[in-house]
């Protein structure tokens, strides 16, 4: 006896009545959607989170200790790679509030920093910078070894750190003694 699938049943639904309902327009003939109170609940909810988050994201009339701090190790690093590249020492070099790239061994003598319009930064008001080292300046080698003189003949007998303070507190960037990595 061979039964044929799905078995149905005589007073079954029609198969219109088991149709989701939104496939049925509404009885008042317009599609649904939000309600004016939603989307009236959601503005309020985003304002409310504007106004907490950017005050603290665009905080922008304090000088950001850990901007600056990355911004200085950033231009070492250009100093590294300058003295790699063309095989003369670069280095960087630091007097009251501000500092700037020199090549070979003229540190009087400034050069552009990628990113800046000025050929010496000034850092902001009230940040100072301390280095460990004797003089206030580290040149790298045509090989990336930091040195203590500015004609990269004499390498550090140990790690540089700088010190960048601000309203009391302080970041320090690392030059490695014999490989120059700034981490």
């Amino acid at each position: 006896m061979h039964v044929p699938y799905p078995l149905q049943k005589q007073n079954a639904l029609p198969r219109r009545a088991i149709l989701p309902l939104r496939e049925k327009p509404c009885s008042t003939g317009l599609t649904p959607g939000f309600t004016l109170f939603e989307i009236v609940v959601v503005i309020l909810l985003m304002a409310v989170l504007a106004a907490v988050v950017i005050p603290k994201v665009m905080d922008s009339d304090e000088p950001n200790l850990r901007v600056e701090t990355d911004v200085l190790a950033n231009h070492l690093r250009y100093a590294q790679s300058m003295a790699m590249g063309t095989l003369t020492p670069y280095g960087i070099t630091y007097s009251s509030g501000s500092y700037h790239l020199f090549k070979g061994s003229a540190p009087n003598t400034a050069l552009g920093l990628p990113g800046e319009q000025d050929t010496t930064v000034s850092l902001p008001s009230g940040m100072t910078v301390t280095f460990s080292t004797a003089a206030s300046t580290i040149t790298f080698n045509a090989m990336g070894v930091p040195c203590s003189d500015t004609a990269g003949t004499t390498p550090l007998t140990a790690d540089a750190v700088l010190t960048v303070g601000l309203s009391g507190d302080s970041k320090t960037i690392t030059v490695t003694q014999q490989t120059g990595f700034i981490p």
